[in-house]
């Protein structure tokens, strides 16, 4: 029984069958040869697919050519728009050989401002190929925004399809709206939103961006996806900290050979960073004793001279040791072995009094 149109939003026209490859300039110019077979989407096309809340699609049912060997679909829309995501559900599972991602069975084009590649083929029951197009560039969404529109696009199935059945259940395509929601906003930033694009500036005069700049834009392509990373702004001047220790638990560094501390008041983190803006005091210590301290100027530089823990004594505190020359695995086994010697004795001592004791009452 034929599946029920949506006659306002279909959008797969016709899709053409055609031996070889049809290369991607005799596509958009529209000079590839006759197709050995053609069909017409009517009763079988779904039009626009409102199951899906954040992207668009349009699925066509039975269209298998059935040519089992290297061939190319050119398929017709009804109406111009941008494709970024293909699926081709298959009746039967894939021949392992043909499970190869740098070598696919199938390749697909839509327009010189994206690239399709095979995103993930899940071959449990049947098999769903799923193929990603993604625009090349920032510069390119413009041009897409512009004139990338497509009414026709190809999937070329290369002579390996011959190893396994080729049947296709389905053909969908999707297409993404010009929306990518809120991006994460970074701490002290303050964000001016418009259609498509989302402005950052720092929130103080004393912070900035990596690059030097106050502030920083990001733009929504078509993929749905932003221009580029967010990155948090940072404290203009800052004092160097400590490079020596080996380890650092939020604004104290450490160094556990040298029982040596360094620890930041009023300091700040930057994702995860620890920075010493101005105002910022250090204080030095060296086995429990705090020795120096030094306050970071409004310049990046600390006040006050750096100090260090020679001829500072070590306190009197009774601080417990691992035993020389074994670590923890090896106390671990050491007592576990322990444990078993005992209950061993324990067992054997029980066994010889019993033998003992059977003995007194033979006599």
């Amino acid at each position: 029984e034929a599946i029920p149109m949506i006659d306002s939003n279909k959008i797969v026209k016709r899709i053409d069958f055609l031996r070889g490859k049809v290369a991607n300039d005799d596509l958009e110019a529209g000079t590839y040869g006759e197709p050995i077979d053609e069909r017409e989407i009517d009763a079988m096309a779904i039009g626009w697919n409102s199951r899906y809340a954040k992207n668009v699609s349009s699925c066509v049912y039975d269209v298998s050519s059935f040519i089992q060997t290297d061939h190319t679909w050119i398929i017709h829309l009804r109406k111009k728009i941008a494709i970024a995501f293909i699926t081709i559900e298959l009746k039967d599972q894939l021949a392992a050989s043909l499970l190869n991602y740098d070598n696919p069975f199938v390749n697909a084009f839509v327009n010189r401002f994206r690239t399709c590649k095979l995103h993930y083929v899940d071959n449990t029951v049947g098999s769903l190929v799923q193929i990603l197009c993604e625009v090349n560039s920032t510069a390119y969404a413009e041009l897409e925004k512009r004139n990338g529109l497509l009414d026709k696009l190809s999937l070329h199935f290369n002579e390996q399809i011959s190893k396994t059945k080729f049947n296709v259940i389905s053909l969908c395509l999707y297409t993404f709206p010009n929306s990518c929601g809120m991006p994460e906003i970074p701490l002290n930033t303050i964000v001016t939103n418009s259609s498509s694009k989302v402005q950052f500036k720092c929130i103080s005069n004393d912070y900035h961006y990596e690059n030097g700049d106050d502030v920083q834009e990001i733009e929504c392509l078509p993929d749905s996806k932003w221009s580029k990373e967010v990155k948090p702004c940072k404290p203009k001047v800052v004092c160097p900290l400590k490079t020596d220790q080996t380890y650092r638990i939020r604004n104290k560094l450490m160094n556990n050979e040298t029982t040596e501390e360094y620890i930041y008041q009023n300091s700040v983190f930057v994702n995860g960073s620890l920075f010493a803006i101005p105002s910022t005091v250090e204080i030095h210590r060296c086995h429990d004793r705090v020795v120096g301290q030094r306050i970071c100027d409004d310049k990046g530089k600390w006040s006050g001279n750096d100090t260090n823990c020679e001829g500072v004594p070590r306190t009197a505190k009774v601080k417990s040791r691992k035993l020389e020359g074994y670590n923890e695995r090896s106390i671990q086994t050491i007592v576990i072995l322990s444990v078993v010697v005992v209950i061993a004795s324990l067992v054997v001592i029980l066994l010889l009094t019993y033998i003992i004791c059977s003995k007194c009452r033979d006599e």
